[in-house]
This record gives structure tokens, C-alpha cells and sequence, in this order.
């Protein structure tokens, strides 16, 4: 490829490099890609890196994103320290597959969430300061995606599904959708009509991930083994998927604000007695949850998405063996023998389920450069297609 000035936007109709970034709500880490962008073919992933977050970080971002005020001095302390990690990280990945800066078109970081609501109004919140990481860089760099979209009256999210439906046309139609199992689920599909849909179905692995930290003192609970361990609270999933949110039509979205520690322990308090660590209550819980999961994603996919007979997951909830196992009879439960629907994973299609988030905002960023309107008002409920994000140039 030819090299190119920095900042310099590419030919629509000339394959380029971009970098893609993404730190989701399950708060483990950053996934940071290069990502060769060509006219009519699917992205290609040609380096990938991710890096953990520690505990000191993800204690404070948990705060930010749980906590309803804190001290404006902490939180530039916080997006100062995000930042210069989410800077560091493309530098890495640079040096490790010994691309110049100047090869790469632009960085598309979503940022990290910190806060997104949709009632009483739509406010969302992504931390990180896109000038320091276009300065540390040299490379144009995009950021704050959501915001135009939620400006044109729309909820910001979720994005995927206009990745998903440019990337991957031949495969998304009304019988087959993509299910993003992140800390939130969101999935994407065709209706009968051939308009892109998408919605937040709700948790996939944001409370597994609560749990296990305090009840294990881990950040996962690795190939939901503990959950595997533990026994169904019928009574107390019954009375989880009664939350009004699974019950509402799309456009919707949510993320840990709602779903969050507080919530389960409103919903659950027997669960949470200094005795309930030694009674086993935690693997019981996790159980539960895993199948709070497993049946809000299948009983939306089945109500509003009903041709739907192919459902395909990516996301780090793809390496929870029994949150897979438990989806699969959430769909058989829902489908029934004659009208199954089949649930694989993202490797059938070779494609990389654990960076396709941060490919999407590699291939965001070139929509923005290109000043392309991304169709997304069918999901998010704006008033119309609009460029998406900001751009802070090398």
C-alpha cells in the first residue's frame, strides 16, 4: 500500500489500515486491533493485543460507572490514566507488528462507558480524552461515537449491528442474527421487510463477573464451572425476568447501571448474609444467573425476532462453556424440536469473536474520515443516518 501523510483521509475505493479499540462492561481489559479495510471485502484482522486492566483500575472505573457523583478531580485522574493505557497498548501493538504509525488511516477508541441511561433521559458517557491519545500516537484518532446518534434523538446504541450488516451482508437476514455476548448481550438482525434491527437483550456476563468477585474474589468465573455447580433459585430467577426491561419493545439499550451488583442484591438480600459464602450460596447464585442470561436472550430472540432459526455469539461470554450450554437449551426450550434454533459461535464463520467489537470501531472510523452516515436509526431510534464521532487529526 502506498504510504500515505498522516492524518490524510484514504480513497473510498482504496484498501487501507485502520486500528480498532474497545474496553466493554465486563471491565477485564482493552482489545486493540489492525484492521485492513477493502471495497467489497469482509475487514481482516491482521494483529490483534489485549491487555488486562488491573485492579487498581478496574476498582475506580467500577466506581465511576456505580457511583452517582464523584469529584471532578478524580475522574480527569481516571480518564488521564485509561487514556495513557489505551495509548500505550496501540503502541505495543505497533512495535509488535512493526507498522509505521504513518501506514495507519486513523484509530477508531470507543472509550471506556461509564454511564449510559435511557429513561428519564438518554445520557451516555464514554471515558477517554481523544486529543492525548492522537498526541502519544501521531496517528488521527476517533472517538465519542455516540453522541451524534443520541443527538439526532437516538439511544447511541448499540452500533454493532451497522458493522455487522456492512461486513457481513450475505449472512444476516431474518433467519439468522449476531449475538454480542459481552458484560451486556445485544443482538442484530434483519426483519422481514430486509431493515437492520438491533437491541440490548440484557446481561450475558456483567453479574457473573459481580459475583465472582465477591464470592470468589475473581473477575470470571472461568468456563462457568462454578456455575455448573450450583443449583437453579427458580423462584428467584422468576422474579429476575420480571424486570420491566425484558419486556419492552426495541429500540432499546442498557449496561451495568441497571444490571448491576446493587440490582442483585435488591432482588436477592438471602444471598448476600456474611453466612451465605459458606452455605454455597454463591455457586447457586452464579447458576442462577447464568440462566437469567441464557433465557432473557432466548425468549427476545424467539419474541422479536421470530424466523430467526441461526443465532451466531461472539464476545468474551463465548468462553463461558456453560452459559453456551445453558443458551442452547434456552433455545430449544423456546423453539421447540420442529423450529430449532441452532446457536454457533463466530469461529464457523473465521472470524475472530473476541475482536469483532474492536474491529467495528476500526471500520467507525473510517465511516467518520470518509464522512459516510452510518444507518443505524432502524436500531437506535434516531431520526436518520448521521457521520458518527469525533475526530481529533495527527
Amino acid at each position: 500500500m502506498a504510504s500515505r501523510r498522516k492524518g490524510q483521509t484514504c480513497n473510498a475505493f482504496e484498501m487501507a489500515l485502520y486500528i480498532g479499540q474497545m474496553s466493554g462492561t465486563s471491565l477485564d481489559g482493552l482489545d486493540t486491533v489492525v484492521v485492513e479495510l477493502a471495497p467489497s471485502a469482509p475487514p481482516r484482522i491482521l494483529h490483534r493485543h489485549y491487555l488486562p486492566f488491573d485492579d487498581q483500575l478496574v476498582s475506580a472505573l467500577r466506581r465511576l460507572a456505580s457511583e452517582s457523583s464523584w469529584p471532578v478531580s478524580d475522574y480527569l485522574a481516571i480518564e488521564h490514566s485509561y487514556t495513557l493505557l489505551s495509548a500505550s497498548c496501540i503502541q505495543q501493538l505497533l512495535a509488535e507488528s512493526g507498522i509505521a504509525p504513518d501506514k495507519i488511516a486513523a484509530i477508531g477508541c470507543h472509550g471506556q462507558t461509564i454511564r449510559h441511561q435511557t429513561s428519564p433521559q438518554v445520557l451516555t458517557h464514554q471515558l477517554l480524552d481523544g486529543a492525548l491519545v492522537a498526541e502519544k500516537t501521531g496517528i488521527s484518532t476517533v472517538c465519542d461515537f455516540r453522541s451524534r446518534d443520541i443527538a439526532a434523538g437516538g439511544q447511541g446504541a448499540p452500533l454493532l449491528p451497522a458493522f455487522l450488516a456492512a461486513a457481513f451482508e450475505q449472512v444476516l437476514d431474518e433467519t439468522a442474527c449476531f449475538l454480542n455476548l459481552g458484560g451486556i448481550a445485544n443482538i442484530c438482525y434483519r426483519d422481514s421487510s430486509g431493515s437492520l434491527r438491533g437491541f440490548d437483550t440484557g446481561p450475558a456476563s456483567t453479574l457473573l463477573n459481580h459475583c465472582s468477585r465477591l464470592f470468589f474474589n475473581t473477575g470470571y468465573d472461568a468456563e462457568g464451572v462454578r456455575a455448573q455447580s450450583g443449583a437453579v433459585d427458580e423462584r428467584l430467577l422468576s422474579s429476575l425476568l420480571s424486570d420491566a426491561y425484558f419486556a419492552l419493545a426495541p429500540p432499546k439499550s442498557t449496561g451495568p447501571e441497571l444490571f448491576s451488583l446493587e440490582w442483585i442484591q435488591r432482588m436477592a438480600p438471602d444471598y448476600f448474609t456474611p453466612s451465605a459464602p459458606e452455605a454455597g450460596l454463591g455457586q447457586d447464585l452464579l447458576a442462577t444467573l447464568t440462566e437469567l442470561s441464557a433465557r432473557s436472550i432466548a425468549e427476545q430472540v424467539w419474541r422479536f425476532v421470530p424466523r430467526c432459526r441461526r443465532v451466531i455469539a461472539y464476545g468474551g461470554g463465548v468462553h463461558n462453556l456453560f452459559l453456551i450450554e445453558r443458551l442452547k437449551s434456552a433455545f430449544a426450550r423456546v423453539s421447540g424440536e420442529a423450529e430449532r434454533i441452532r446457536l454457533e459461535t463466530s469461529d464457523n464463520l473465521g472470524l475472530d469473536g473476541d475482536m469483532i467489537e474492536a474491529t467495528a470501531f476500526a471500520w467507525l472510523a473510517q465511516q467518520c474520515l470518509e464522512r459516510r452516515p452510518v444507518e443505524c436509526q432502524s436500531v437506535t431510534g434516531s431520526s436518520g443516518a448521521r457521520v458518527l464521532g469525533c475526530i481529533y487529526p495527527a
